[in-house]
Order: structure tokens, then sequence, then C-alpha cells
């Protein structure tokens, strides 16, 4: 493992995030989101090497991100920092999101 991967892992792992969830909020999983909705990385549940993954696509505590493609089944298309990127059913389960409440 090279020492990038472990900065990954250290800075976004759950117990180091400097982002306490808001619990009067609206946390959900990244794939109950519908398509056209908006929210915010809260943590990732999952081991280091996901972790570390999912920081170099994008996907960092506190990151807006929008949903593009959801259609209850197969892969989940959304939209980080500006790039389309495309997530297993498997991997948006274990993101969770603050939906902002309408």
């Amino acid at each position: 493992m090279t020492n990038n991967n472990r900065f990954w892992q250290n800075r976004f792992h759950p117990r180091n995030n400097p982002i306490e969830p808001d619990y009067n909020s609206n946390i959900v999983r990244l794939g109950q989101l519908e398509n056209g909705q908006k929210a915010k990385i809260i943590d990732f549940q999952g081991g280091p090497g996901f972790i570390s993954r999912m920081a170099i696509l994008g996907f960092i505590p506190g990151t807006e991100l929008e949903m593009i493609q959801n259609y209850g089944r197969g892969p989940i298309i959304v939209s980080v920092r500006g790039t389309h990127v495309a997530l297993g059913r498997r991997e948006s389960w274990h993101i969770r999101v603050n939906k902002p409440t309408s």
C-alpha cells in the first residue's frame, strides 16, 4: 500500500470525519435518492480500500452531489464535482448522504 492510499484512508475514515451528522435532518443511503435530487456526503460504511477508492473518485465527506440516474436496479450515475460517476448499487448503499428537506 502506498503512502498516498494511507493518507486517504486515514483522512476520511469515519472515526476521523470532522463533519458531525445532523440527526434532525434526513440522512439516507446514496442508492435511495431519486433522479435529480441533490445531497451532501456524510460518511462511508466500508473498509479502507473502499474509502480510498471513493476519495479518488471525488466522494469526500461534505461534498455536494446530484443523482443523475437511478432506476432502482443496476448501476447509478451521480454528478460529483462536475463529473459523472457510475457506481454499482452495492457501493451506493455504503455511502450515507444528507438529503436537504424540501
